[in-house]
């Protein structure tokens, strides 16, 4: 079940709840402080990245390999002569 972070409007007052993704649209929280409406805040979400390509120490396919060589002999100064 997704984690759901909840603030009170009035109060400022912060919770954490645990709430299937099909109910969070129906469900109403209450502040135990004052008992006003909580309200749902938008956190970013955590990003994975799986598979081969986002780092730089993967290695590279046969298209990209070229390219990669050209720029390394275009930045090293042994290239100018």
């Amino acid at each position: 079940m997704p984690t759901y972070d909840i603030k009170c409007p009035k109060c400022g007052a912060t919770d954490e709840v645990f709430v299937k993704i099909d109910l969070i649209d129906h469900k109403v929280w209450f502040c135990v402080d004052c008992g006003c409406e909580m309200k749902r805040l938008f956190s970013p979400v955590g990003i994975v990245f799986k598979g081969s390509g986002f780092y730089s120490t993967d290695k590279r396919g046969a298209k990209n390999a070229n390219h990669a060589k050209a720029e390394g002999e275009a930045k090293s100064p042994s290239a100018k002569v």
